[in-house]
């Protein structure tokens, strides 16, 4: 596969996280939110470029041993003036952008390269990933004819209450031509109820335009989820873990009591090890093959030879 190149939005406050650090930086099973991002598009892409702004040298101090390029941000005035801050740093790309949020911890390679793979296939200018949902609230909506074809996409503040029982969303993932997009994303106005440059409105924009306009559907909606509150980050937590604890037992694990079970992402487990109800796995921990981790066991950033025992109540 071809790649394409990335662009990671990562400059945004997180008001709603109440909290002092940068939302992309909160952890999710051991790792910042943002690392999943760059995990899921660094085979895909290159350059991939991330668009820093709030607490800008704390992201850029995490990113610093990682294939990214940072612009800067200083004013949010919307995520399409941030993709634009990145026109220099493509000034080089004739590969299509692929334009991520770095809030959105659960998307996989896999459906990334399935959106490249769509959008070569169907020679469009643009392309939407977009996803169903029962409860749309917080998301734009995709905006369609009676044709099926995408007209534009309408954010929930300005949305009318017929769009706004729409229940196919943006996920805020595009994928562009790299000439396309920045002649769209000049044509963006703010006339909005926040007064912002919305990515969004690149849509309407290239409709109108007469361009290609295409749309695939995420396979599982989970994959999209954004998080703006910590209710968020919890229930991102809760799908990873699924994820985790469900190729950690077809790798062979016994885990007796899964739901009471927690794995962090970076943490490696042998075969044939049996891990008792209430564990938690922290950090960098490596368990070797053989090994009985006991009930309430604590294991930090440590190492478990292969065949030992750890016995209840052990916090290492």
């Amino acid at each position: 596969m071809k790649h394409v190149a990335a662009v990671i939005l990562a400059a945004g406050e997180g008001k709603r996280m109440r909290s002092d650090r940068a939302k992309v930086l909160h952890q999710l099973a051991g790792m910042p939110i943002l690392s999943y991002v760059v995990e899921a598009v660094e085979k895909l892409a290159r350059p991939i470029v991330a668009v820093v702004g709030h607490q800008a040298d704390e992201v850029k101090r995490f990113l610093k041993d990682k294939p990214v390029r940072t612009v800067m941000q200083a004013k949010q005035l919307g995520t399409a003036h941030a993709v634009l801050r990145t026109q220099a740093a493509l000034s080089h790309v004739r590969a299509p952008v692929l334009i991520l949020n770095g809030d959105t911890p659960l998307i996989t390679r896999q459906t990334l390269e399935r959106l490249i793979e769509f959008h070569r296939h169907r020679s469009a200018h643009l392309t939407l990933l977009t996803a169903r949902v029962p409860d749309p609230f917080g998301y734009g909506r995709i905006v369609r004819n009676s044709e099926g074809q995408i007209r534009r996409v309408v954010e929930e503040r300005d949305a009318t209450p017929y769009e706004k029982k729409i229940q196919e969303i943006n996920t805020g993932i595009y994928l562009a031509e790299k000439a396309t997009l920045f002649e769209l994303l000049k044509m963006v106005q703010s006339n909005n109820s926040q007064k912002e440059y919305y990515l969004p409105d690149t849509v309407e924009a290239a409709v109108k335009q007469g361009l290609r306009v295409e749309s695939m559907e995420a396979p599982d909606p989970q994959e999209v989820f954004g998080i703006n509150t910590r209710l968020d980050l919890a229930q991102a937590g809760k799908i990873l873990q699924s994820r985790i604890l469900k190729r950690f037992m077809l790798e062979g694990v016994t885990l007796l009591d899964p739901d009471t079970t927690w794995i962090d992402r970076q943490v490696l487990i042998g075969r044939d090890a049996v891990i008792y109800p209430q564990v938690r796995v922290e950090g960098k921990t490596v368990i070797g093959e053989g090994c009985v981790i006991g009930s309430h066991v604590r294991l930090t950033d440590s190492e478990i030879e292969s065949g030992a025992t750890i016995r209840d109540f052990c916090v290492i």
